[in-house]
């Protein structure tokens, strides 16, 4: 199924998708183990329709990575947040 908003980014890592849209809201969907698609642990993948909404930094981000087990997001005055790996921080 296509993504039904309009994306701005699409960061891809090894078992999971970020994607951003325009309003800078981010969404993860793909394995999840280490909260990396959702920002909480979990085995099961996330598979929401549309992907579901990752809260990595607290205003607009502008900008997403994502590794083999993290996610990582920018907002336009730098405040930088991330998901997975070991732990969420």
């Amino acid at each position: 199924r296509p993504f039904p908003r309009r994306a701005a980014m699409v960061a891809l890592g090894h078992g999971h998708t970020l994607i951003l849209e325009e309003g800078g809201k981010v969404y993860g969907l793909g394995a999840n183990k280490y909260g990396q698609a959702s920002g909480v642990a979990t085995e099961a993948p996330c598979e929401e329709e549309g992907g579901g909404h990752v809260q990595l930094v607290h205003e607009a981000a502008v900008g997403v990575a994502a590794g083999v087990r993290h996610s990582a997001a920018i907002t336009a005055r730098g405040e930088r947040g991330r998901r997975g790996g070991r732990g969420v921080s």
